[in-house]
């Protein structure tokens, strides 16, 4: 490539030369000129293989993309659960963590899981866990309790995590649904009073 753009520039030099010399007015050494501005710009992106910003980015969602690792589109591992100290009884709602199982739920061990929380790395035991998966239509009905991102907030309303990074270090809630009315405007409300966007819900497997 280095060799192709020194050819390249003198040549390109020669008849900007040539076309400014010809010219007794300005238009044309104008015009001359704006070509080696715009040559110059594009050989010195070649001989620096700089990427333009467009480029990097498409860099960086591609390694950061859902499905990367086997996530969903909520970044969400095959692995991944979701747990809480306490039980979601009678609550408005809940906060609960993402985390990897250390030691499986068993008769040995009362049925609690020992977990450690992706954030932070701190290992808890609890029976309080939830494996899951993103909801679909049909999940989304009065009652349903479902989980629900909280670190992306637009228009009042809860929207899917960002990026990976944000998906996993920020916080996600446990609610019920308690109004359907607002689907067709791509959210719906839970309790608390929070509306959430229906493609950042999650309904637990069974």
């Amino acid at each position: 490539m280095k060799k192709i753009v020194a050819v390249f520039l003198p040549v390109a030099m020669v008849a900007i030369l040539a076309a400014g010399c010809g010219s007794k007015g300005s238009s044309r050494g104008d015009m001359a000129m704006d070509v080696f501005n715009r040559v110059s710009s594009i050989n010195t992106d070649s001989i620096t293989g700089n990427k333009n910003d467009s480029d990097v980015s498409a860099s960086k969602k591609g390694y950061d993309a859902p499905g990367a690792d086997g996530s969903d589109a909520h970044y969400i591992q095959p692995d991944d659960y979701f747990i809480s100290k306490e039980a979601y009884g009678t609550q408005a709602w809940i906060y609960i963590s993402l985390a990897k199982v250390m030691t499986a739920p068993a008769a040995a061990t009362k049925y609690e899981g020992q977990f450690m929380l992706v954030h932070d790395g701190k290992e808890i035991w609890t029976k309080n866990y939830w494996k899951t998966r993103i909801a679909n239509k049909g999940d989304i009905k009065l009652g349903a309790v479902v989980i629900m991102f909280e670190g992306n907030s637009r228009d009042n309303v809860y929207q899917a995590p960002a990026n990976k990074k944000e998906a996993r270090n920020e916080a996600w809630f446990m609610a019920k649904i308690t109004d359907t009315s607002d689907m067709y405007k791509g959210y719906v409300m839970v309790s608390g009073g929070y509306r959430v966007a229906v493609d950042n819900l999650r309904v637990a497997i069974k």
